[in-house]
């Protein structure tokens, strides 16, 4: 892939692939990533057509961190989980059927990923329709063309992706959970009915909760505590370090995508990146200080 492509790069990921070709020297420098650290990744759609740069950007994780399994989180949190490398988790959102291309690299090198589903999504008689309302209004049909691009995994094709070793959390049951929610069956519905469908339909215990988006306008006080009832870990919508603070209520996950440039993503992980989110940390860590004294 071409370092910047206007077609399907914004002028903002051209200025941070930018950054990152600056900042990229230093990557291995000791102290720019803490060997300590637990870095989450979070992906969407992941085209066929994309997935060539898809394995590169796997090479350089690869090569970079070590790579944990979604079933290693326990022992994170628990401090029992040791490596020389700062350690990598990669998590998909919304379970597009595309994904099946991100997994079958990802088994290549026999990674385990963790799939956050909508129930909603994957029961919908209209998917596309439902992807377009209720989960990504804006599509950029250069990135995204393909029905498999608008369509959600079936409970048939996440039972074998489960036997293959990944795992798979909740996303709300129709992905359009908000904040400071005062209707008891909506937050029942999409925090615990969700739970309770994916564990039905897949056989399996689910201990994974991912907000639909921005974590602070989906998740406030009244989500928090029910989350904190039935699940063992919250993902956010905001990166950062997973070794500060440590709380397995709040997650930091970086955005990337499966176009992106090395450099793009390099400068995603950076400092620079990280102090922008700042300001929405704290106000997270607030909120959950406030439901989980």
């Amino acid at each position: 892939m071409e370092f910047y492509n206007k077609s399907i790069h914004t002028k903002a990921q051209l200025i941070k692939s930018i950054l990152g070709s600056i900042e990229q020297p230093f990557f291995n420098i000791n102290g720019y990533l803490n060997k300590h650290d637990l870095i989450v990744l979070n992906y969407h759609s992941t085209p066929l057509k994309f997935i060539d740069n898809f394995e590169k950007q796997i090479d350089f994780y690869r090569a970079h961190f070590s790579i944990i399994s979604p079933n290693d989180l326990k022992n994170f949190y628990a401090n029992k989980l040791e490596s020389k490398k700062p350690k990598l988790l990669i998590t998909f959102d919304d379970g597009l059927s595309n994904n099946k291309y991100a997994l079958q690299v990802l088994d290549k090198y026999n990674i385990k990923a963790l799939l956050f589903v909508v129930p909603n999504f994957i029961e919908a008689a209209k998917q596309k329709e439902y992807y377009t309302t209720h989960i990504r209004s804006e599509i950029n049909r250069l990135i995204d063309s393909q029905q498999e691009d608008f369509t959600a995994l079936s409970w048939d094709e996440l039972k074998v992706i489960v036997a293959n070793g990944h795992l798979v959390g909740s996303h709300t049951m129709s992905h359009t959970l908000k904040a400071n929610t005062t209707n008891t069956e909506i937050l029942n519905r999409e925090i615990i009915t969700s739970k309770n469908m994916i564990e039905s339909q897949l056989k399996i215990n689910i201990e994974n909760f991912c907000a639909p988006f921005n974590s602070l306008l989906s998740v406030g006080e009244n989500e928090m505590k029910l989350i904190i009832k039935n699940y063992n870990y919250f993902h956010s919508t905001f990166p950062g370090s997973n070794c500060l603070n440590k709380n397995s209520y709040f997650i930091k996950r970086f955005n990337v995508e499966c176009f992106w440039t090395i450099p793009n993503i390099i400068h995603t992980l950076g400092h620079i990146e990280r102090l922008r989110w700042r300001k929405a940390r704290l106000s997270f860590e607030r909120l959950l200080k406030a439901s989980h004294p």
